[in-house]
């Protein structure tokens, strides 16, 4: 459906990226978030390519859509 990261999508999902974080391969690593060394609670494009911006709140998506033309 999604041809991601090829094709970035903008997932507006700052404050809740859990359900991108399933669909991303880390529903493991679920339980390591806010933890040392786990995952961010937010999408971090350092923990993976399919977090196309890095975000610590929602409402961003329409501005770096715009960033990514």
């Amino acid at each position: 459906m999604f041809s991601i990261p090829a094709r970035p999508a903008g997932l507006d999902s700052g404050t809740r990226p859990y359900p991108h974080k399933v669909l991303t391969g880390r529903r493991e690593k679920l339980p390591t978030i806010k933890q040392p060394g786990g995952l961010a609670p937010f999408p971090s494009r350092a923990e993976s390519e399919y977090d196309t911006f890095g975000v610590g709140h929602s409402s961003t998506s329409i501005s770096a859509a715009l960033g990514m033309q």
